[in-house]
């Protein structure tokens, strides 16, 4: 990484600074048409966030965080899959029943998905909505819609959204129990081998004697330990 950092900010001065006064005493303007090649140059400068993958070796609990988010894909699209479908059906109805009305909020079924997303679903402003039911519908008919919409709070925001939480720590926490067998596995693998390696050598058969120094050696019978 030093060498390539060093290429970087060899190439931005040739650009910057000696390219520049080169073309000045020149006076060719032909010649600056060639020099968006060294800007090319530049976009070499992403490839350090590759770094980033460095990052996520030095931090196990951020990549057992994006696995899971990769491995919960196919649930939370479901989950959303079945919200959609909520937002649909309570979205026409509330189109037919108070669309006429409240043109704003539930003028089209679009405006109403979208009403029922922010404010019933996200819990955006909830209270706004009842009490605009109810200034326009008083009596028991906005008593009736005001009741349909906390039934769609029952399932949209309690029951689907918790689901779908529920869903992605029971993923998360199914890949760090995966990871942690693995780190596991791993450390106990290279102590043995370290171990056999000194006991044993390049053989691939063990004697008796062999056998009761592995189980003599203390990084043996803590890496047997641990696992």
């Amino acid at each position: 990484w030093f060498v390539f950092d060093s290429a970087l900010v060899i190439l931005i001065v040739l650009e910057t600074w000696v390219m520049t006064s080169i073309l000045f005493v020149i006076g060719d303007g032909g010649f600056a048409g060639n020099m968006a090649v060294l800007r090319v140059a530049r976009v070499l400068r992403l490839c350090r966030m590759a770094r980033m993958a460095r990052l996520l070796r030095e931090v196990p609990e951020l990549l057992i965080l994006i696995k899971g988010m990769i491995a919960a894909a196919r649930s939370v699209f479901f989950t959303l899959c079945l919200l959609a479908i909520i937002l649909y059906i309570f979205g026409i109805a509330f189109t037919q029943m108070v669309g006429k009305i409240m043109v704003d909020e539930f003028g089209t079924v679009l405006t109403s998905m979208h009403t029922l997303l922010l404010d019933g679903t996200l819990l955006d402003g909830a209270g706004d909505v009842v009490r605009s039911i109810t200034s326009h519908h008083p009596g028991i008919a906005g008593s009736l819609y005001v009741c349909m919409f906390y039934i769609f709070i029952l399932l949209g925001a309690l029951t689907v959204m918790n689901m779908l939480i529920g869903v992605i720590c029971e993923v998360v926490n199914a890949v760090s129990d995966t990871e942690r067998e693995s780190i596991l596995v791993s450390f106990m693998q290279r102590q043995l081998q370290k171990v056999w390696l000194e006991v044993v050598g390049e053989g691939r058969e063990i004697t008796k004697d062999q056998f009761a120094m592995i189980l003599d050696s203390m990084d043996a019978c803590s890496a047997l330990k641990e696992a």
